[in-house]
């Protein structure tokens, strides 16, 4: 009797074999591509219910520093989730531009609510507008290095300083607003207690401002 296999079974069995394993491989993409839909959209949910809840911060102003505090705390949790998904995603990746520019007019509610206290409270924290590029490697490296002297300045005065960063390459009225309005026209650059841009080379240059 022939023992020998008939080529038909090997490729049957060769088909079988590169099925199961694009079946396997397309439920995996799948997979991922949901959970990286499902992310995005929770945080787009999570900006979307910050908007309207310093909306009414705004509405409804007082000069209780719980208020900036409790905002103030929403607003660094919502910061460091979109450092994460920039890790995760890439920070030019196209998913998060939509999400990045709700941020950024979620930070312009923080502003405005910081800037209530410091008119209406004499309270007097020191605002920091960064304008920042990830256009090409060498604008990436000149952000970085600024968004390092920006990251000790608040270290070290916690409760001072409110930063405020902005991708000056987003499709964002309100992005393109503010450059308009201080003039902006190179980055990576701040803009510190809405005063003149520059571009700050060493933290001492701000520390300046807060003995102003």
């Amino acid at each position: 009797m022939d023992s020998r296999v008939h080529p038909f079974s090997r490729y049957l069995a060769s088909f079988l074999l590169a099925s199961a394993a694009f079946i396997v491989f397309f439920a995996f993409a799948y997979g991922v591509a949901y959970l990286n839909y499902e992310s995005i959209s929770s945080h787009t949910s999570l900006i979307a219910s910050s908007v309207e809840q310093f909306e009414h911060i705004l509405v409804n102003f007082s000069c209780n520093p719980a208020v900036h505090i409790a905002a103030s705390s929403r607003f660094d949790l919502i910061a460091s989730k979109i450092s994460l998904l920039e890790k995760r995603f890439g920070k030019t990746d196209y998913r998060l531009a939509s999400l990045k520019i709700n941020y950024s007019d979620l930070e312009y509610r923080h502003f405005l609510i910081t800037e209530r206290f410091n008119l209406e409270c004499a309270s007097d924290f020191m605002t920091i507008f960064f304008f920042y590029s990830n256009r090409n490697d060498a604008l990436e490296r000149r952000s970085e290095r600024i968004g390092f002297i920006l990251t000790a300045l608040q270290r070290t005065h916690p409760d001072e300083v409110m930063i405020y960063s902005f991708d000056a390459d987003l499709n964002s009225t309100l992005v393109r607003d503010l450059k308009e309005r201080y003039e902006i026209d190179v980055v990576p650059v701040v803009v510190v207690n809405g005063e003149e841009p520059f571009v700050p080379r060493y933290l001492a240059e701000l520390e300046a401002y807060l003995d102003e």
